[in-house]
Parts: structure tokens; sequence; C-alpha cells
């Protein structure tokens, strides 16, 4: 049955300077039961010829007839689908897939050859039975002899369904006893299949060769019969064989469904024969994630431009960055349940009532110099008791502390005593007090007018180690509420307590306020007071009554009253709100937006004091931020580039075994799902350790880390592990040309011949 034939076949080697001939006017035909030798000297042609009558090169003239079919028309999955189905090629560098078991190099052959899972197991214990190689199925195929290896070749092209079986030089490494072997195996192969062996050495194959063919000079100059075929009579099921060569399937196209179910088994073949390739990849890809983490989480911390701001607090005095506040559309206080709805938000750390007294400056430090300017001496603030004094603070400084009721928190964080109820409590997280102390805490809004404060004793009723400084009582908060909303202190009512205050006044004429609606006459002493007299309180003759002390020139809109009543006065005149506003502290400022567009979308308004006041530029910052984004996205194009360069250099390391399968089977269908599985592989392992890594640093509090996560949202996150991921499916493509490139591209006739090609062909000459 003849199953090749060639027809002044001629084949040449192009390059820009030069023309080499391969093969010149080649008439052969070959027939299966033959086993033929081909021989001659290095550069011959020989090699060649075994290249063109594998499918492996194109020739440039003549034809080549399979069964009787032209391929002088093949495209290059003809030719795939010929090497595929039609041939087994052995060389002399075994061809094998390293890394692999025995049994999966067999059981790859008869995998790629149609045969499904199920039947290839005991198909592959018999050939290797038969090879000698049954006893070292499970071993590595890398770590067998060369006669083993070269058995194991001869092994996996029996397995194949192909008739036509090329041995290049298979004897070339071996020694004597071990290309005894092989000759008897491929001698016993002819019995079914055309065995071509291509030789230096004539004499290994002489009493087994049924034919002989010699070139010399690309050309043949004999073809001499030896000896009848193993088998003089092919089989009948020979028969069914040619009929189906002769029919379009020959060419292997095999079923897509049956192609497309092969990837998966090529991709975990590869991936198990180089486990240190696959680490170093996952690596790879895990540091070109966190490197991509890095830059662009960079970038969107310089997105946020509050950095290079210039805080003005004509709006809001404190200028906290991480202070928001929060009120109702309908400007009610809020609900138990309210408080505990914001309080779940996440990244707020804690929330604190009354958040209109956010903005009042407090000072108790006694070492303390709370003004710009220093005070005379003779001036210094007179902590006695039951006294009035006067205090000449010209301007205070404006963030020190503020004034704010006791932290609403998850926890509760008083360590010891209570949270202050009455009007003159305090908590104290200040490491100095006591449970019980008596502090004196000085008082400033600059809504009131210019320079007005007052200074109150209070007494220390809890400690706390949350936060620093002092919490107020509901009760402060409403009267400085007041205050603040009122922008003076106009009309404003302090409850007396003995000893409890020490305030600053002007001089007046207490005769002048025989007008006011609240003055008793009888009952106040008409004895004038001067600036900076201290004046005891038992010099006004009824302390249980009406206690006023008044700083007033003439009652208008720009000067301001404080009255000092007792508790009934206080609670008759003195308005007692509840708090509609709250101030709400998060734990970075990075979370701003997440915080204020989830309070939002729960139906509350938010601002933050900070975004308001900051809005003029520094020149100079705002140009260091532009550098920063600008080496960001240049840093992230670079580990584009070498990503690509890296990835693609370490998968063209590859291509020889996607080589050697194609040889098997493989197509390129196959192959490249292969790859791209491959590639996900890789891609999930590397994301997976990368992120870990990520993960472990912020968790261990990395500062640079930890910093981009305050900007970085899973929104975010996700768009930066799908930056990631592009970058993969371009280094995936770059993988797939050169794969196709070098693996399954068959050059035109008319194209040059890459003389790398011909160096090869050379060399195995």
């Amino acid at each position: 049955m003849e199953v090749l034939k060639l027809e002044n076949v001629s084949k040449f080697y192009t390059s820009k300077t030069s023309v080499v001939l391969g093969l010149s006017s080649i008439n052969l035909s070959f027939s299966v039961g033959e086993f033929v030798a081909i021989t001659g000297e290095s550069g011959s042609g020989k090699s060649t010829l075994a290249h063109i009558l594998g499918g492996i090169i194109p020739y440039e003239s003549g034809e080549m007839l399979i069964y009787g079919e032209p391929t002088s028309h093949y495209s290059s999955s003809d030719w795939e689908s010929y090497r595929r189905d039609l041939i087994s090629f052995i060389s002399q560098s075994y061809g094998i897939l390293v890394g692999n078991t025995v049994l999966e190099n067999v059981e790859a052959a008869l995998r790629f050859g149609g045969l499904e899972k199920d039947e290839v197991r005991e198909k592959a214990l018999d050939i290797l039975r038969e090879v000698e190689l049954y006893d070292f199925r499970n071993r590595n195929a890398g770590k067998l002899s060369s006669g083993q290896k070269q058995r194991l070749s001869i092994a996996r092209a029996l397995a194949k369904p192909s008739k036509i079986l090329i041995a290049d030089e298979p004897t070339g490494n071996l020694d004597s006893e071990n290309s005894d072997k092989i000759i008897k195996l491929l001698h016993k192969a002819s019995k079914d299949h055309l065995v071509i062996l291509i030789t230096h050495e004539f004499s290994e194959a002489e009493n087994y060769a049924t034919r002989r063919i010699i070139l010399s000079d690309a050309s043949v100059i004999t073809d001499a019969p030896l000896r009848a075929p193993y088998c003089d009579e092919i089989a009948d099921g020979d028969k069914k064989i040619e009929d189906k060569g002769k029919k379009k399937q020959t060419r292997g196209r095999t079923s897509k469904k049956h192609i497309k179910s092969l990837s998966p088994y090529v991709t975990y073949l590869t991936i198990k024969s180089r486990p240190v390739f696959s680490t170093i990849v996952s690596i790879l890809l895990a540091f070109t994630l966190i490197i991509t983490f890095v830059f662009l989480g960079t970038f969107t911390i310089a997105l946020d431009d509050s950095s290079t701001r210039i805080y003005d607090d004509s709006v809001f005095l404190n200028g906290d960055k991480t202070r928001l506040i929060i009120v109702k559309s309908n400007n009610k206080s809020f609900t138990d349940e309210e408080l505990d709805e914001i309080l779940d938000v996440g990244h707020v750390k804690n929330l604190r009532l009354w958040g209109s007294i956010t903005d009042t400056n407090y000072y108790y430090r006694k070492d303390y110099d709370y003004s710009i300017y220093q005070v005379p001496k003779e001036e210094e603030v007179n902590y006695g008791q039951g006294k009035v004094h006067m205090i000449d603070m010209v301007r205070f400084y404006s963030n020190d502390l503020y004034m704010s009721t006791v932290p609403i928190t998850e926890k509760n964080i008083i360590e010891e005593g209570r949270s202050p109820t009455g009007m003159y409590e305090v908590l104290s997280a200040d490491p100095s007090h006591k449970v019980g102390d008596m502090v004196t805490v000085h008082i400033r809004n600059r809504r009131w007018e210019k320079d007005v404060y007052i200074s109150i004793r209070f007494k220390v009723v809890g400690k706390t180690n949350y936060g620093s400084g002092l919490y107020f009582s509901d009760a402060m908060a409403n009267f400085i509420d007041y205050s603040v909303f009122e922008g003076k202190i106009a009309t404003l009512f302090l409850p007396y307590e003995k000893d409890s205050f020490t305030v600053a006044i002007p001089s007046f004429n207490i005769d002048s306020l025989a007008e006011n609606q609240f003055l008793h006459p009888g009952n106040i002493s008409t004895k004038s007071i001067d600036v900076g007299v201290e004046i005891p309180f038992n010099e006004f003759k009824r302390e249980d009554d009406v206690l006023f002390l008044v700083k007033l020139g003439i009652y208008n809109s720009q000067h301001s009253n404080l009255r000092l009543v007792n508790e009934k006065i206080y609670e008759e005149f003195m308005p007692h709100n509840e708090s509609n506003q709250v101030s709400v502290q998060i734990a970075d400022y990075s979370y701003t937006d997440r915080v204020m567009e989830e309070l939002n979308e729960l139906g509350y308004l938010v601002v933050s004091p900070y975004r308001i006041g900051a809005v003029e530029i520094d020149e100079e910052l705002s140009d260091q931020r532009l550098v920063t984004l600008g080496v960001s996205i240049a840093a992230f194009a670079l580990t584009v580039v070498l990503q690509f360069i890296l990835m693609k250099a370490m998968f063209n390391s590859i291509t020889g075994r996607y080589k050697l399968m194609s040889n098997i089977g493989l197509t390129a269908k196959t192959a490249y799902g292969s790859v791209a599985l491959m590639m996900l592989f890789y891609t999930i392992l590397g994301e997976a350790l990368g992120l870990g890594i990520i993960l472990i640093l912020n968790a261990i509090r990395f500062k640079y880390v930890s910093d981009i996560f305050k900007y970085v949202s899973a929104g975010i996150m996700l768009v930066y592990v799908l930056c990631h991921v592009i970058l993969c499916a371009m280094s995936l493509l770059s993988v797939c040309k050169s794969v196709k490139k070098q693996v399954f591209e068959t050059e035109k006739a008319e194209e040059d011949i890459d003389f790398r090609l011909m160096e090869e062909v050379e060399v195995n000459d």
C-alpha cells in the first residue's frame, strides 16, 4: 500500500545573500511494511528529506502525495493535521516530555491521537511492556538512561494511530547494545508501519532494512531493495486505513469538542513538568501585582489634593480633617436607633452629640501660655475661689482643644467614675487628673464678641483613656450651643454655684442696671466696680436671689450680657434643647468620600468642615503633587513593559515543548487554549500570593501599604486587579503569537526560509 510519493520535489534554503540547495528533483514512493534506511554524508539532504516527509518544512517545487492526494495546496492547519494523524517522529534528541512520567509520555500520544481518557491507560501500559519500560512507568522521563529514553520515544511513536514512523538518527547517542535494541524495535514496528530510518551508520540496520536509499548533493543516487518487507501481505484492516487515508479526515481533523477538551490536559502536563518555572512565574506575577498596587495606589493618593490646600478657619474654627458634621433634613434631634445606624457606618470611630460646640476652644492647663502675646505678670490668671478677676488675654491659639461631649463608641470608654451629667462636671482623659479634682477651664467661642471668654471650675467625675483633654456634659453643651446660636453672649444665663466662676468684665456702675427687667434694685449693691478689682461674692447682699455680673455699655448688638443667676432663674429663662447636630470622627481623612456617600444614602446631610475651609492652593505643594502623579504613571508604564518582556521571555522557553507536542499531535487551538489556561492559572496564583502579601503588610500596619488602603475601596482594588489581568492578557497574546510563529507557522514557498532552520538542518545532517 503506497502511503507517500514524491514527484520531482525540490527544496531551497535562501537568505539575503545566498541560496542553498536542500533537495533536487527527488522521486520516491513508500509503502506500509517497508523498513527504509536513508543514508548519506553530512549535508547530503537526509534530514531535509525527513522533515519534508514529516510535514515539518515545506517544499518549493514538485508534489508530495499522501495516499495519492497532492499536498502542494496544504495550509498550515492541513500540515498540522497531517503531523498529528499520520506521522510519528523519533529524533536523535529523544523528543520526550521531560518532567512527566514515562506513562504520561505514552498516554499523551494516545490522547492526542483521539482516544478517550478511559481507554488510554491500559493501552499505554501494553506499549510500555512491548518496549520493556513497564517497570519504569512512574519514573520521571528525564531520569531514564539514553537507551531507555529512545525506547520511550519509540513507545510514544507506536502509541499514535499514524502509519508513518520517521526516525532521524535515533541511535546517534547510544552504545551498540542499545542501538541494536532500537533497530529491532523499529524493524518490528514495520510490520504494520512505514518505517523510515535516517542514519549515518547503515551497518546497524543492514540486517533488518528492506530498502536502502543513498543521498548525495541533495539527490538520490541509490534506491535499492534489500529484502522482502517484515510482512509480505497487508492485513485486511490496512485496506480500511487506506480508504480512510484517502478521505479528508486523514488530515487529522478530529472534532472541535475533542480538541478543546485537551487544553486542560496539556496545561496539566506542562505545569506538572515545570514546578520551578511555575514558581518563578507565580512570584513574578505576584511581584508585578504588588508593584501595580504600589504605583496605582500612590497615584490614587496623589489625586487627593487635600495635602496641597491651605485651611481657612473663617467658617469653621476646627479644621480637623477627620471631622464630619451631620444633621437631619428635618433638623430634628437624633434617635438612639439613628445614632446606632451612624456608628455602624464603616470607618466611623465615634460620634458626639451637640456637634455645634466642636468649634468652641477650651484651655485648662495652668502652666501653658495660651496667648500669642505674653500676659503681664500682674494680670496672670487668678485661680482663687469665689472671685471675679479681670484677665487680659489679647488672643488665643486656635487649634488647641475643642469642646465635646462624651464620645459614643461601640465600647464603653469610661475607665473610672461616671459620665458627667451636671453642668459643671467633666470626664477627663488627662493622666494628671483624678476623680474628684477641680479644674479651671477657659472657654471661648469666636462668635462671642471680640475675645470674650469665660472661666469655669469643673469637677472631674470620671476618667477615660480614650482621646485627650476633657469631655463635657449635655447641660454645658446646651449652654454653649445657645450662645453660639445667638452669635454673642447676649441674654445668656449661667446658673450660679458658689466658687465656680472666674470671668472677665469691664468697669461699670451698678446703678445703670436699674432698667433691666431682671434687676431687683433692693437686693443689689450700688457700689461701683472698677476694671481689675477683685470682687468677693459675699459683697452682694442676697446670693440666693439674683446675682448679675454684666458686661454692658449700651445694650445693643455690639455688646453682650453675661448673667449669673440662681438655678431657679436659669431653669425658667434658659431654653433646653436637644442635640440636632452630630459630630462624627472617622478613622482617617482618606475615608471621607466613602463615609459621606454612605451617610447620604442613609438620608443624612453631611459636610466636611475641612473641605469647606480648605479652598486655597499651596502652589509649591501642588507642583510636588503633580510630580508624584507623573512618576506614578511612568513607573506603572515601566512595570507594564517589564512584565511583558519577562513573561514573553519565560514562556518562550517552553515553545520547544509545544513543538515536541505538535509532532505528537498537538493542534494550534489546543496549544493556544493551554497557554491561556496556564496564564489564567499563574495569574490567579500570582494575584492570590500578591494580595496575600499586601494584606499581611496592611495587617502589620506597614505604613506605606496601610496609607494606600485608606484610599483604596473594594471597587478601586478591583480596578487594580483588573489592570493586572489586562497586563497578563497582553502577555498571553504575545506568547500565543510566539507559539504560532515558532511552532505552527509554515513558511510559504515565496518567502525566505529562516536561515536558523537551515543551520539546524545542516547540523542534523
